[in-house]
């Protein structure tokens, strides 16, 4: 009996191009607000990670400040209000 051995990569990401300022519109579907329910945590999670990979390129994006920023933006509701307030002064205060 032969074997075949066989491996498996993840295609390659498409090429990137970027408009001359770095900035453009985000595409696709945001994710929904989180409002702290942790049953929709993972869920919350993939979605922004979606909107991530399609928006890739985009200058909110490419900068982690501004990525954590952008999540932060997605947390609202009782139960989050004050742990998203207290990471954006955080934020703010960051060099």
């Amino acid at each position: 009996m032969e074997e075949v051995a066989a491996t498996v990569t993840a295609p390659a990401p498409p090429a990137k191009t970027k408009p001359a300022n770095g900035n453009r519109a985000l595409s696709g579907v945001p994710p929904p607000i989180f409002n702290g329910d942790r049953e929709k945590s993972e869920h919350f999670l993939d979605k922004f990670m979606s909107y991530e990979i399609v928006n890739g390129d985009a200058h909110q994006f490419t900068i982690p400040y501004l990525k954590v920023a952008l999540c932060l933006s997605y947390l609202n509701g009782p139960k989050v209000d004050a742990w998203a307030r207290q990471h954006r002064l955080w934020l703010k205060k960051s060099p």
